[in-house]
């Protein structure tokens, strides 16, 4: 071989010795998406299902080496608003918004500002009403959680006196009340009885719950004091043997009262999102009947997906929609009691 063609060859192997060393450690060498970084706001961080979700969304910056920005509203829309902008000065590249309350005009100033700046915004867990330009939305299938729950009472009981724990403020806990009455709907001997504001939070709902036990009791002392005929008996919503809650959080808020005040072990409990807490109470405790659970899990690896897509510069579809089911004692065990779905 002439010294000519064995240059070349030594040349040829230096360049693929040099190929495969810079694939190896590209990573180290070369960070990729070095100058992405990406906000993320959910309404409260005071709850499990928020921060399952967000893990999901954590695992995939890490891996494609995105900076993410995790802020706590505390329920606060002003603070909200506040982090949105924060966002934008801080150059994210993308947003990802659990509203604190599906309509505000704080909130809305602010996605406005995402506009100007082309931020796109993903909405995750419950929608946001405004005028401005959302990129996609990722939530489950609220309404058919209460829808489910509405079912199940209507197989098990032939009748219930129900007391709701609400989130008004939330449009996915609207969206799960509304399934629920739905399904209720020309069932005369299923009645609505009372309405709690509960924030969906367990610290909330706990005194709430306790409250309404303690004035049905006052109601049936005075009832048996002076006779039910009184004209002023009514003053006070009648006696519950139903709760039916927005989510899991305020379902053991309620529980927590039942025990405490020692009420009738005839009232049952529904909650909605299937979280290991309450799952736990399934088959061991006689208030808690059934959740419709949803899946934080699949909700963030959704998220990640369309999260990639318009970073990317793909198009994404306008809403994303995750399905529920219905846990019960029969089949949590099949669910899973420890985890989330």
């Amino acid at each position: 071989m002439s010294t000519r063609w064995t240059k070349i060859l030594i040349s040829l192997l230096l360049l693929l010795s040099l190929s495969f060393i810079i694939g190896i450690f590209s990573d180290h060498l070369i960070p990729k998406h070095r100058s992405i970084k990406i906000g993320a706001s959910y309404m409260t961080m005071n709850n499990e299902f928020y921060k399952i979700l967000n893990a999901e969304i954590e695992k995939f910056a890490q891996e494609e080496n995105y900076k993410l920005l995790v802020r706590d509203p505390e329920l606060n829309e002003e603070k909200q608003a506040q982090q949105i902008e924060s966002f934008i000065e801080e150059g994210v590249s993308l947003i990802v918004l659990n509203p604190v309350k599906n309509k505000s005009q704080l909130v809305d100033k602010a996605l406005k500002k995402a506009g100007k700046a082309n931020v796109p915004v993903v909405v995750v867990d419950a929608p946001v009403e405004t005028k401005e330009k959302i990129a996609t939305t990722v939530m489950s299938d609220n309404y058919q959680a209460g829808r489910l729950l509405a079912q199940h009472l209507l197989k098990t009981r032939k009748n219930a006196q129900i007391l709701i724990l609400e989130h008004k403020d939330a449009a996915s806990g609207r969206d799960r009340i509304q399934g629920f009455e739905d399904g209720l709907k020309g069932k005369t001997n299923y009645r609505i009885v009372g309405r709690l504001e509960t924030f969906g939070q367990t610290e909330i709902a706990m005194p709430q719950v306790e409250k309404a036990i303690d004035e049905v009791r006052r109601v049936r002392r005075f009832a048996s004091e002076v006779g039910p005929d009184r004209p002023d008996y009514r003053q006070i919503s009648d006696e519950f043997d139903m709760i039916m809650s927005l989510n899991d959080r305020a379902a053991i808020g309620a529980l927590a009262a039942i025990e405490d005040r020692k009420a009738s072990e005839k009232i049952g409990i529904y909650g909605v999102d299937g979280s290991p807490e309450f799952k736990h109470f399934l088959g061991e405790n006689p208030h808690v009947l059934a959740t419709a659970a949803q899946s934080p899990v699949k909700m963030g690896r959704q998220t990640a997906k369309v999260m990639q897509k318009i970073l990317d510069g793909e198009k994404v579809k306008d809403l994303y929609k995750i399905p529920v089911q219905l846990v019960t004692a029969t089949n949590v065990q099949k669910v899973g009691k420890l985890e989330w779905q």
